[in-house]
């Protein structure tokens, strides 16, 4: 009789258990996550893109008429592609490689590198190794919001 006592108190607290368990399971609602601007990392480079200050979209526009504008331009194709919604068309990782060294990509066999490439009679793209994460930061938050400004 005792075993049985201790049985169905054991049984008992299983279950008082399990119950706690699905009320918990049932009931809990984690903290909605904040949505925070997406950040890249290729390589030793951060960038966080999100709505620009004025100071850093000033700069990506300047960095885009010094460097970029002799073969790109916004909203149609010259030397290269048309830039204006490049964070549509590829991953942020894969504009930040391509803007740093596109030659580096190729080599490692990026088969949109290589067809981008040919596409565009084979000109070389300039390699921006020199380009600080603060002129990446600007240039690549000037791509992305660009169009808002326009």
């Amino acid at each position: 009789m005792i075993n049985q006592i201790k049985l169905a108190r054991t049984l008992l607290t299983a279950c008082m258990m399990l119950c706690i368990v699905l009320l918990t399971m049932a009931f809990y609602q984690p903290e909605p996550k904040k949505e925070e601007p997406p950040k890249l990392i290729c390589g030793n480079v951060f960038i966080e893109i999100q709505q620009p200050t004025d100071e850093i979209y000033l700069a990506g526009e300047r960095l885009f008429k010094a460097n970029c504008s002799s073969c790109h331009q916004m909203h149609k194709k010259v030397i290269g592609p048309a830039l204006a919604d490049v964070f549509e068309r590829r991953d942020s990782l894969w504009i930040v490689a391509a803007t740093v060294n596109y030659q580096a990509l190729m080599d490692e066999g990026d088969q949109t590198a290589i067809d981008l490439y040919r596409e565009y009679n084979k000109t070389q793209h300039v390699i921006f190794e020199h380009f600080t994460d603060k002129d990446l930061n600007a240039l690549m938050n000037y791509l992305k919001f660009t169009v808002a400004y326009w």
